[in-house]
């Protein structure tokens, strides 16, 4: 691979063709400095498979320009960058075994992928993505999944210009902590986020969404648990970011908790659709909203402890029946 140490100044190395990695036995591309360096090391195309990291950027800044490239690991972190500015573009961004999968700790840049695998191994704090601080604009669209203990998502105090958009399916199962994004002032994105089964439920809310100000958009959600709530929202910062999801989501929960809470100090934007609530316990609430505005849409069934209401859907259907039974058999 390329090993580049403390460098000096704006000494920066740029490579115009194919830089291939195969097999390395520690990181394929490593860029580490002890302080800001400017350093910048630019790749046209990389393609790179195996590894204990597939780039590690600390105090400098690694481009890869060309989106054909391809990164793979199956012994550690696709990337993880300190302190530094990873602007990466690949057709496929696959990362296991290692205890992230992507890293990325007040890093500025723009990094997307169009497919590939990212996981980690066991670990409280063992993330598959984690982003910390900074402005880093992450699209990824392959497919995030978190078996056991850590987060799928961890996402925390993110600032402009950064974003953060997941367009393929997100998985965090019932061994793992879910998925947190807290403190952002961006916007963070989902397309698909499955959040345990009805076979096997979270007993800790698995979505833990704090005082952002960027809007989160949790996409076709569905969230399986047992004795706690399914989505718990309690922001208290000065502007609460919107919160949305979209119409296949499903909320499902077993035993006495509230299947949504969402009770922000200040007012809070929904724009929520999900095809079915269930809650068949008997807490005090089915679903709490508020301090809210915007929209809060079922479009199939809610059941809510011993009462089941029709979504907006057979809603319409229901009265449209009642009203013509009533004509057709006046009293």
């Amino acid at each position: 691979g390329i090993s580049i140490d403390n460098p000096v100044g704006n000494n920066d190395v740029t490579v115009t063709g194919t830089t291939t990695v195969n097999a390395p036995t520690t990181e394929a591309i490593r860029v580490n400095s002890a302080s800001a360096s400017g350093f910048l090391l630019t790749m046209a195309t990389l393609n790179s498979v195996g590894g204990t990291t597939g780039i590690l950027v600390n105090n400098a800044a690694v481009t890869v320009s060309n989106s054909t490239s391809t990164l793979a690991t199956t012994a550690g972190a696709g990337v993880i960058c300190t302190s530094g500015a990873t602007n990466l573009a690949f057709t496929t961004l696959t990362a296991s075994g290692g205890a992230t999968g992507v890293s990325f700790t007040s890093c500025s840049g723009t990094v997307t992928a169009s497919g590939g695998t990212l996981t980690s191994t066991a670990g409280a704090s063992n993330d598959v993505v984690f982003i910390s601080g900074g402005g880093i604009n992450l699209t990824y669209d392959g497919s995030v999944t978190k078996n056991t203990t850590g987060r799928a998502v961890n996402i925390e105090s993110m600032v402009s210009p950064g974003a953060a958009s997941f367009g393929g399916i997100v998985t965090a199962t019932n061994a793992s902590s879910g998925v947190r994004v807290s403190t952002n002032l961006r916007p963070v994105t989902f397309s698909v986020l499955n959040l345990g089964t009805g076979a096997a439920r979270h007993t800790a809310t698995p979505l833990t969404l704090v005082n952002n100000s960027g809007a989160v958009a949790l996409g076709n959600v569905q969230v399986f648990t047992d004795g706690v709530p399914a989505i718990d929202v309690a922001y208290t910062n000065g502007s609460p970011g919107s919160l949305s999801s979209s119409g296949g989501s499903i909320v499902n929960v077993n035993g006495a908790a509230t299947a949504i809470s969402i009770t922000p100090t200040n007012a809070q934007s929904l724009n929520l659709t999900f095809n079915t609530i269930t809650n068949t316990g008997a807490g005090a609430h089915g679903v709490r909203l508020s301090n809210t505005s915007g929209s809060f849409t079922v479009t199939g069934l809610t059941n809510l402890g011993r009462e089941q209401r029709c979504g907006a859907d057979q809603c319409h259907r229901r009265l449209h029946h009642q009203r013509r039974r009533r004509r057709q058999h006046p009293h």
